[in-house]
């Protein structure tokens, strides 16, 4: 699973199954966070 910034690069990389959606969803929000 990759998080895309809003530059286009790659913010976040997960290799593997997620073990809940909060990760992913915690990850998207501190790149938009970061970014934004």
């Amino acid at each position: 699973t990759l998080v895309i910034d809003p530059e286009g690069r790659v913010a976040a990389r997960v290799i593997g199954a997620l073990s809940s959606s909060s990760i992913l969803t915690t990850l998207v929000k501190e790149t938009l966070a970061e970014n934004g």
